[in-house]
């Protein structure tokens, strides 16, 4: 049984320029007894894509955020959540250093975790990224782009996790990026709030 998507407002979301560009379940673990599947949404910021494209810079995914509602076969007694949330924690940000490095992001450094709260009332572990992105300038150069990026995991009848990355600075020319760590948590924010 494919679970459900995670609850996004899909106009609030393309308002702000973003646009889904993928929709997938897979099962992330089996055993035990238990069943663990993911649903996760994944966008990308069109407006920044085009902005360095026009400027004459590559065509490529530079932003982009996913969003993953995990459900776990049977239900876990209640309660439960707290003593598993260490081990889909360590899970999710293996699998979210994984995704950088296969969108060509490098030496990827991982921050301490921190403990945050969400949309309100509930409470968040914020996991902090950095890496670089190589790519070729328009005189055939190699140019170094920072890139970074958070993963935020919550508990809301189920587990949620969301990751965030950007690059950060000025892009070779095409564009300048102005965020940081704490606009990308806000952007999850929004995301959560407009439920």
């Amino acid at each position: 049984m494919c679970p459900p998507a995670p609850p996004i407002s899909e106009p609030t979301f393309e308002a702000r320029g973003w646009v889904r560009s993928d929709d997938r379940t897979e099962t992330v673990f089996e055993g035990l007894g238990v069943v663990v599947e993911s649903r996760t949404l994944v966008y990308e910021d069109a407006d920044l894509r085009a902005a360095v494209t026009e400027a004459g810079g590559p065509d490529r995914i530079w932003r982009f955020l996913f969003v993953s509602r995990l459900e776990i076969t049977p239900s876990p007694v209640f309660g439960i959540h707290a003593a598993i949330r260490p081990h889909v924690l360590r899970e999710s940000k293996r699998a979210f250093a994984e995704q950088l490095h296969g969108r060509d992001i490098e030496r990827i450094e991982t921050g301490d975790t921190d403990r945050t709260e969400v949309a309100g009332d509930r409470h968040a572990r914020v996991t902090p990224y950095r890496g670089t992105m190589v790519v070729e300038s328009s005189n055939g150069r190699p140019h170094e782009v920072a890139i970074i990026a958070r993963l935020v995991l919550w508990y809301d009848d189920g587990f949620y996790i969301a990751g965030c990355a950007s690059p950060s600075g000025e892009l070779n020319g095409w564009t300048t990026v102005e965020t940081d760590g704490e606009a990308l948590v806000s952007l999850i924010q929004s995301v959560l709030d407009a439920e």
